[in-house]
């Protein structure tokens, strides 16, 4: 009798893990039927984002940076107000002009700008050019006022330009990651850009900042924006104008400290990366410092218009080394509490570019566990289907 009764037991648990498997199967087939409907099901909906002329709602990350010409060979992309008495700002000066030695202020309802000590800090020079990036600091001590904007210039000069001040110092976290995406150096891909933004949103990331110099499609920056909200990702554009030719590593260096600048206090985590650049989850833990993430290299052999890039290339530079790493900014977030992303757990970046004939590879098909879900993101099948 116990037997028999073991036996039904069996069968019942058997039965059961069927049935869940078969409504597992249906539900998923349903859910992608019905993103795909809710999209294409209607026609003139992508057409309509396109063309609509509404108030866009964006996260306020402060004043939209620009490159302004401050004094001759002297250029301000943005500034920051970093402690309650210290103004930061990103800049780019020739060698063979003097840097300023004093900042003014500008502070509300006060029609004088107050003169102040300015420090300069260099970052990078590039002696092709004669270029030289600089960091600008300004101390001031002027009661409990906050200034709302900032000029790197003598009084008597030729120009007078003052460039407005991001505040964060009250501001709360939004975001528990944000992608600071770097300026698309080559012929712009909105293919590369869309499954850059899917497969990062799949992984839990919320917030992204495009950087974009002018060979980014606006057809596609403004579907991007209306799109937005239904899919919970918020995004933000900002150009990048600078009106001189520098090496690529200028731009990315500059990004990088307007990205953290930028994101301190509203974002736990934020990383600078470009649009051949995925942030993976890594299968061996030893690999991985809190705030440096190595880089793993792929080979771009493959160029299905199809698929996805991340489907189809999947030879890995055999190099154990991994001394490329890009840096993680990490700000303390003591309130902040909503669920862990993928930087909160060990991960690798994984880079794909063209590689040298010849050059020893071994096959690595990790980023097949993501097949599934990146292929039906929303994003992807409106690009496959030809409606972005």
């Amino acid at each position: 009798m116990k037997k028999f009764q073991r036996l039904i037991l069996i069968l019942i648990s058997l039965t059961s893990l069927a049935l869940f498997l078969i409504y597992r199967h249906q539900y998923n087939r349903l859910r992608h039927v019905l993103e795909v409907f809710n999209f294409f099901g209607t026609p003139c909906n992508v057409t309509e984002l396109q063309r609509s002329e509404g108030l866009l709602v964006e996260h306020d990350w402060g004043p939209q940076p620009v490159w302004q010409e401050v004094d001759s060979k002297g250029f301000i992309y943005s500034a920051f107000l970093q402690e309650k008495h210290k103004v930061q700002g990103i800049g780019i000066r020739h060698a063979s002009v003097a840097v300023p030695k004093s900042c003014f202020l500008l502070f509300e309802d006060d029609n004088k700008p107050s003169k102040n000590k300015l420090t300069v800090s260099k970052i990078l020079e590039d002696k092709t050019t004669g270029f030289l990036a600089y960091i600008y600091t300004c101390q001031f001590t002027k009661n409990d006022k906050r200034p709302y904007a900032i000029a790197f210039k003598s009084l008597s000069g030729p120009k007078f330009v003052t460039t407005l001040l991001t505040d964060n110092l009250d501001k709360k976290f939004s975001f528990n990651s944000t992608i600071c995406l770097l300026p698309i150096a080559s012929q712009f891909s909105k293919k590369s850009v869309i499954e850059f933004l899917s497969f990062h949103h799949l992984l839990g990331v919320e917030s992204f900042i495009v950087y974009y110099e002018q060979n980014f499609s606006y057809k596609l920056m403004k579907l991007l924006k209306n799109l937005s909200n239904t899919l919970n990702m918020w995004i933000n554009f900002y150009p990048y104008n600078l009106p001189l030719f520098v090496p690529k590593n200028f731009t990315n260096i500059l990004i990088e400290l307007d990205c953290q600048l930028r994101t301190k206090n509203q974002s736990k985590y934020s990383i600078t990366l470009g649009t051949n650049d995925y942030v993976v989850p890594s299968l061996d833990n030893s690999k991985t410092t809190i705030l440096k993430i190595p880089i793993k290299k792929f080979c771009l052999n493959h160029s299905n218009v199809n698929r996805p890039m991340v489907l189809q290339n999947f030879d890995s530079i055999d190099d154990f080394q991994f001394n490329d790493v890009i840096k993680l900014n990490k700000f303390k977030s003591l309130n902040y509490t909503k669920f862990v992303n993928v930087f909160d757990i060990d991960c690798v970046i994984y880079r794909y570019e063209k590689c040298e004939r010849g050059i020893k590879t071994k096959t690595d098909f990790s980023m097949k566990r993501f097949s599934t879900d990146l292929t039906r993101s929303t994003l992807v099948q409106l690009l496959i289907h030809e409606e972005v």
